[in-house]
């Protein structure tokens, strides 16, 4: 008895591992699947590139946190480039402090790019964005750090903030990390934004204006300027350097002088410098009647460390205000960029904008001294 249960026992564990290896054979017959966990993004550059489908690690390198923050998300980075521990005017940054203080440093950041490669793999993220200058940039980081990069951009053929790439890069963002609701809501707020600049004096009734002090890899004087400027084209201004340039663009003061622009708008990023020119020659310009008269204008700082997106925005209701005062009789420009700082980065950054980098404010001329008339 005890011999044929023996035996049986043995027929059995035979049949069965005959059956396991059966079906092995059968898995591996077959190509696998894609994994179920994985989704598909297509970034701003035309490449497709898989994610997990819950991400909860990430790394955002060339500036790309302030789409992370726009969507909420900050919070998920597990390592921060240098820059974004310093005090600059973008908003971005200025919300984060305390989030990010303690997080690992994974690069420079700024116009050097220089990343950490080996803290970045170490970090193990799920995810990684980079704000790119060009494809090229995104494979090869991609191809240094042998993950899956997905490229974001928000710039045109001619290097100025173009709102299609960049509402392409938020739905991106949303998309991956599984958050499209939110980044469809800021998608149609920035859409709103448009309508609400409707008020337009019709062609050649529009004012005409000249913005300078317009920071490129630092900060800069009067004469750094642009062609195409965002604010100013939404706030139906006619913008005196259109044509004289692709872009962002530095000319003479005696090109200025030669424009004489009957309304000034200055970037409070160059004011000081500004200051120090006027200082240095104030004959010079005292001769730009805008000054003289009181038709220059402080504007929140357009750029650091590339746009600042939500302040062009802001300052597109300022300028309006400005040039079209009847035309937007019920319009506060404070109360309005707030409204937007809120949108884009959940807090109410106005009043400290102002406080830290200025904008929003009358410049006059007096003698050598530009003084600020709030």
């Amino acid at each position: 008895m005890g011999k044929q249960l023996v035996n049986h026992l043995f027929t059995f564990s035979v049949k069965n591992a005959i059956l396991a290896l059966t079906v092995t054979a059968m898995f591996l017959a077959f190509p696998r699947q894609p994994a179920a966990w994985a989704v598909t993004v297509t970034d701003v550059f035309d490449r497709k590139i898989e994610v997990p489908d819950k991400v909860e690690r990430v790394i955002a390198l060339g500036g790309s946190m302030m789409f992370l923050t726009y969507l909420g998300a900050a919070g998920m980075a597990v390592g921060v480039e240098e820059i974004e521990k310093t005090v600059i005017a973008k908003p971005y940054i200025m919300v984060n402090a305390e989030k990010i203080k303690d997080k690992p440093i994974i690069g420079s950041g700024g116009s050097r790019r220089l990343y950490n490669v080996e803290e970045i793999i170490l970090l193990k993220p799920d995810v990684v964005f980079i704000l790119a200058m060009n494809r090229g940039e995104v494979d090869d980081i991609q191809r240094q750090l042998n993950k899956n990069v997905i490229g974001l951009s928000m710039q045109g053929d001619a290097g100025e903030y173009d709102e299609a790439t960049f509402l392409r890069s938020v739905l991106t963002v949303g998309q991956a990390l599984g958050m499209q609701g939110r980044a469809q809501k800021l998608a149609d707020y920035v859409a709103s934004l448009k309508n609400e600049l409707a008020y337009d004096p019709g062609p050649g009734q529009r004012a005409k204006a000249y913005v300078g002090g317009l920071s490129s890899r630092g900060n800069r004087d009067m004469t750094s300027t642009t062609s195409r400027s965002m604010p100013m084209a939404l706030a139906k201004i006619d913008n005196m350097m259109a044509g004289e340039a692709p872009g962002g663009a530095f000319i003479s003061k005696e090109h200025l002088l030669a424009m004489n622009p009957p309304l000034l708008f200055i970037d409070a990023n160059g004011l000081e410098l500004i200051r120090e020119a006027i200082s240095k020659d104030p004959s010079f310009y005292r001769r730009l009647t805008a000054l003289v008269d009181g038709n220059a204008f402080l504007t929140l700082p357009h750029t650091s460390y590339l746009f600042n997106v939500e302040t062009q925005y802001a300052n597109a209701f300022y300028m309006a205000k400005v040039a079209y005062p009847t035309g937007y009789p019920d319009l506060d420009p404070a109360a309005k960029a707030d409204e937007i700082y809120t949108a884009f980065d959940g807090q109410r950054l106005f009043g400290r904008m102002k406080a830290e980098f200025g904008g929003f404010a009358r410049l006059r001329l007096r003698g050598s001294e530009l003084a600020v008339e709030d």
